[in-house]
């Protein structure tokens, strides 16, 4: 009887415990993302970042997402200037500085907002131009 307990203990334990990867935990914090679920996708996203699971702007840049939604501003400009650090990609460059531009126009800080608005080459505007137009 003993034995049967402990076979039907080691099985459970396995079946039931929930192996934590990384693309697991990125998947369920864009999915929270998705439903609007921001503080819960805040969360996840600094567990992986936490962890050191993922060390890319794609993740500051989800991360800067979250605190934009949930209206931390400077979280979200200190993430997305992470990003703008870091990128080497032109597309995930852009997107974060119209986001932290954005937050600025969200606190008001219009100058601000001004001066990086005026930082993005002119070449830029033809293919964000839509989106850039929409901040103002």
């Amino acid at each position: 009887m003993r034995k049967l307990l402990i076979i039907i203990s080691a099985i459970t334990s396995v079946v039931c415990r929930a192996e934590y990867t990384a693309d697991s935990a990125l998947a369920f914090a864009d999915a929270q993302y998705s439903r609007g679920n921001f503080s819960l996708a805040l969360k996840e996203y600094q567990r992986i970042s936490f962890r050191g699971d993922f060390n890319d702007p794609y993740l500051n840049f989800k991360l800067g997402n979250c605190y934009l939604k949930l209206g931390s501003w400077e979280s979200a400009r200190n993430c997305y200037d992470q990003v703008i650090r870091q990128s080497g990609n032109d597309s995930l460059l852009v997107q974060s500085k119209i986001s932290k531009i954005s937050s600025l126009i969200q606190e008001e800080s219009y100058r601000h907002a001004l001066i990086d608005l005026f930082s993005i080459p002119d070449s830029v505007y033809l293919d964000y131009g839509d989106e850039i137009n929409l901040l103002f």
